[in-house]
């Protein structure tokens, strides 16, 4: 689940959404498919993101974003 997951994300940087409302979506739907996974499903978000290896959207576009001015 994790590889498809991030795969996911990571092309949502392409979208690369400005709008409060488009950001918010996607951490909404990044935070309910998180409670999804069993053994973790009571743990607050950030704690799910840690034990899944996966980052909220605001600091996986800052990866990203270095990542691509370094090319």
């Amino acid at each position: 689940m994790y590889h498809h997951t991030q795969l996911v994300l990571d092309a949502l940087f392409d979208w690369n959404p400005h709008f409060r409302k488009d950001i918010e979506l996607i951490e909404g739907v990044q935070r309910q498919t998180t409670k999804l996974v069993k053994d973790v499903e009571h743990l607050h978000y950030s704690d799910r993101l840690d034990y899944l290896g996966l980052m909220c959207l605001h600091t996986r576009r800052i990866r990203n974003y270095k990542r691509y001015i370094q090319c």
